[in-house]
C-alpha cells in the first residue's frame, strides 16, 4: 500500500497542467483530470495510524479500531493526553487516525 501511496504521491506532485482541456501532463503518462482528481482525494484520505508508532498530540476524540486476530471493530474513542489512555471504547485500540471533517452542505 505504501509503493502505491507514493507512486500515487509521485503523480499528483508531478503534475502540470497543458492546457485548459481536461487532461494533465504527468512526465510519461498523459493522466485526466479526474483521474488526479481521484488520486488528490485518495491522498488526502487519513491513514490509520498504529498505537505501536505513535499516539495523538492532542486530547480529543478520534476514530480507533481494534483489529486481533480476524476480529475487528471500529467506532469513536476518546484520547487523555495527559495521562495517555482511552475510553469510550470496547475493547484494546490498536489503530486510530483523526477524526474527520464533516460534509460540505451542497445547494
Amino acid at each position: 500500500m505504501n509503493n502505491l501511496r507514493e507512486a500515487a504521491q509521485a503523480v499528483v506532485d508531478d503534475a502540470q497542467v497543458v492546457s485548459s482541456a481536461d487532461r494533465i501532463i504527468v512526465p510519461q503518462y498523459v493522466v485526466s483530470c479526474d483521474v488526479l482528481d481521484a488520486l488528490r482525494s485518495a491522498l488526502a484520505e487519513p491513514e490509520w495510524i498504529p498505537v505501536t508508532e505513535r499516539a495523538p498530540e492532542k486530547q480529543g476524540r478520534y476514530v480507533a479500531a481494534s483489529v486481533e486476530g480476524e476480529f475487528s471493530s471500529v467506532g469513536t474513542a476518546y484520547y487523555y493526553a495527559a495521562d495517555g489512555t482511552w475510553s469510550d471504547f470496547f475493547c484494546k485500540i490498536t489503530h486510530w487516525r483523526e477524526w474527520p471533517e464533516p460534509p460540505e452542505e451542497r445547494q
